[in-house]
């Protein structure tokens, strides 16, 4: 008999379980009927059946189904929400933004490179003229 009492108390903790799941996922701005869709998902795979559903420790999953369904309507909770998308679409203009400056860095070091590369090659010419005109100038000498 206290053993009824408990399974029935646990019964009871899990529709609340349920209730306070639904309220969390729609206050959070997830769609309502994700945790039932989750529990049809579970039904539909069928599992075992308990052979005396009141001595379980758990609702039925029809009975979960049915009792999320109620939370739902009776709460006019919205049940198409796009969950994620605006946290989603700010995620994605973070990266280009972040894609942007990276290709900007990598064109400002490319140019970088090409510029030190002119001045190097600059200096390279000018060594070698100052190098020619000391040779011209010791042939001169010479003769």
């Amino acid at each position: 008999s206290a053993n009824l009492i408990v399974l029935n108390y646990s019964r009871h903790t899990e529709r609340q379980a349920d209730d306070l799941g639904n309220k969390i996922l729609t206050a959070s701005g997830y769609a309502a009927d994700g945790l039932r869709n989750l529990m049809i998902t579970l039904h539909d795979q069928g599992g075992p059946k308990p052979l005396f559903p009141w001595l379980s420790t758990h609702p039925e999953t029809k009975e979960r189904i049915n009792n999320l369904e109620a939370i739902i309507d009776n709460n006019g909770y919205n049940r198409y929400t796009y969950e994620g998308v605006e946290k989603h679409l700010e995620m994605q203009k973070r990266v280009a933004q972040l894609l942007k400056e990276y290709e900007e860095k990598q064109k400002e070091e490319e140019e970088g490179k090409q510029e030190l590369k002119q001045e190097d090659e600059q200096e390279q010419t000018q060594d070698k003229e100052q190098e020619l005109k000391q040779e011209d100038e010791q042939e001169q000498q010479q003769e």
